[in-house]
């Protein structure tokens, strides 16, 4: 039982992370790269815990102004306002747009991948053992 278990959570995790991941992929595929600079600083609260999520503004190529926030959301002192920023956007849709150097998209969804691939694999491995383990044991009856 505990076997299933661990890789059904596995499972979900592995999930995640490739749905993140390909997500990402999908984002930078096509963009284009620019500057930007953050504009302000906006909160948000997680269970308690305050973030700031960047509001970047850039130009795009063909000399738009696009304002997007990010996704990504850090502690007050990660970023300054003013501070410049290299970024990517989709071309067709500018407010498609993430931080190019965003260390919460380029590290937890390959961590969720690999770490819950291993917990799923692990969990069939283990549950496979617990089988065997009950039939030897009703055998042994």
């Amino acid at each position: 039982m505990i076997g299933l278990f661990l890789s059904i959570i596995g499972a979900v995790f592995a999930y995640y992370g490739w749905q993140g991941f390909s997500q990402r992929r999908q984002l930078i595929a096509g963009s284009v790269p620019a500057v930007g600079f953050i504009v302000e600083l906006v909160p948000t609260s997680i269970n308690g815990r305050r973030f700031y999520n960047p509001k970047v503004a850039f130009t795009t190529h063909q000399g738009h102004n696009v304002v997007f926030i990010s996704d990504y959301g850090a502690s007050w002192k990660t970023f300054q306002i003013n501070q410049q920023i290299e970024i990517f956007y989709k071309p067709e849709n500018p407010q498609q747009a993430g931080i190019k150097s965003d260390p919460n998209a380029n590290l937890l969804s390959p961590a969720l991948l690999i770490i819950g691939g291993a917990v799923a694999v692990g969990g069939l491995l283990f549950a496979v053992v617990e089988v065997f383990v009950y039939f030897l044991i009703l055998s042994k009856r």
